[in-house]
């Protein structure tokens, strides 16, 4: 009981895959009460607030963590990431090209640059990041989508979260809903952050979308 490390692990494994969230958060905050000074715990404990949807506290939490370890690669790539489920899109690039510096071989770094540009539907500096061939950037990115999508189905990928961020780009929007209910019914990892991934904005007044809210009991 006095163990942080032994605290955090389990408030992540309630968060993530028990979905737990009372429970994870008394096991996150008494990581923190026992070390204030562990990085990592103020790191996860940040991604629970932000998919509660307590995002200026979340981002509090997260500061804490690079004040705590600032020549982390790990917690600056994440924290890009954690900015961009808080819909910060111009902080999640700044804070992937501080993993970049950190780590230049960091392959996620490039991947949370290409994403916040995506969000922020700058389809242009997206596909010139990813050397897409010229004309309209944005059908080109949409010709991308198509093509990974049937490469997934046909290999029966089991990222289903990714792929419904992929469908809701190509406009099929009953797909991603088939693919967040498959996920609900697979337990997937990331169903945590339905509410904040900002890709399912365009969901949110659809029935099946707030059903699985519901199920989930996220706030």
């Amino acid at each position: 009981p006095g163990n942080a490390e032994a605290q955090n692990a389990l408030a992540n494994v309630l968060f993530w895959r028990e979905w737990n969230w009372p429970l994870a958060e008394q096991h996150f905050t008494r990581a923190i009460a026992i070390n204030p000074s562990l990085p990592v715990a103020h790191h996860d404990y940040a991604f629970f607030l932000v998919a509660m949807g307590r995002t200026e506290q979340g981002l509090t939490s997260l500061r804490r963590a690079i004040g705590l370890d600032p020549l982390s690669a790990r917690i600056s790539i994440d924290a890009g990431w954690l900015y961009l489920q808080a819909h910060r899109f111009d902080d999640a690039i700044r804070q992937a090209r501080r993993a970049q510096e950190l780590e230049p071989t960091l392959a996620e770094a490039k991947a949370c640059i290409s994403r916040s540009l995506f969000y922020q539907k700058k389809y242009r500096e997206m596909a010139d990041a990813l050397h897409l061939p010229a004309g309209d950037p944005e059908e080109s990115l949409k010709r991308m989508y198509l093509q990974k999508l049937h490469e997934e189905e046909k290999a029966g990928s089991t990222d289903l979260f990714g792929m419904a961020t992929r469908y809701i780009f190509v406009g099929q929007n009953a797909k991603a809903l088939d693919a967040l209910e498959k996920a609900y019914a697979e337990r997937s990892i990331m169903m945590p952050l339905l509410r904040s991934e900002p890709s399912f904005a365009a969901l949110h007044a659809e029935p099946r979308f707030q059903e699985l809210v519901r199920k989930l009991a996220l706030p």
